[in-house]
């Protein structure tokens, strides 16, 4: 996601612009025809697409949103 590069968490990426790393988690809902947004976070621009604490953190995110709609 490219930003200009005074923005908030904006950061240089290998393309050699700046912007964002978004991560988003959805959940395929049956009969609906888009999936639906559980989580998601906005990481800075040179962000490791694999980095296993943010997987961790959007996980976390994802599972309180369902325990929300499950209760």
């Amino acid at each position: 996601m490219d930003s200009h590069s005074d923005k908030e968490w904006a950061a240089g990426n290998y393309k050699h612009g700046y912007g964002f790393h978004p991560l988003v988690a959805y959940v395929d809902v049956s009969g609906q025809s888009s999936p639906e947004p559980l989580a998601g976070m906005l990481r800075k621009g040179d962000a490791a697409p694999g980095e296993s604490k943010d997987h961790l953190k959007l996980l976390k995110a994802v599972l309180a949103q369902l325990s929300r709609t499950m209760a």
